[in-house]
């Protein structure tokens, strides 16, 4: 719900996990591909709430919000946005081994 609740205010979202940031290239390739799979696979209907009245009111605010089905959407293009952001970071790693970007100015 609170998912649902940062997007519909126009609220950054991050992809987090013990590693790190997502978009900040701190979460590991292995992860990454773990993380993809589960989200490609994650349904938000099948999410639970522990009180029965809280489950009602979620239910009534993601259908407010288009639906689970909008969210799942939703969910995965964020995802997908912070593997892109993670991927440029991976990227500009290969580009300094590879000697096609400037080594100055990283890691110091």
């Amino acid at each position: 719900y609170e998912f649902c609740l940062a997007r519909a205010t126009k609220k950054q979202v991050w992809m987090c996990t013990n590693e790190g940031i997502v978009q900040a290239g701190q979460v590991a390739p292995r992860t990454l591909k773990e993380l993809a799979v589960k989200v490609m696979k994650f349904n938000c209907k099948d999410a639970t709430c522990a009180s029965p009245a809280d489950s009602v009111f979620i239910d009534k605010a993601v259908e407010q919000m288009g639906g689970y089905s909008e969210q799942d959407t939703i969910l995965k293009q964020v995802f997908r946005t912070a593997i892109e952001e993670a991927h440029t970071m991976l990227d500009s790693a290969m580009n300094i081994v590879h000697g096609s970007s400037p080594v100055e100015g990283y890691g110091e």
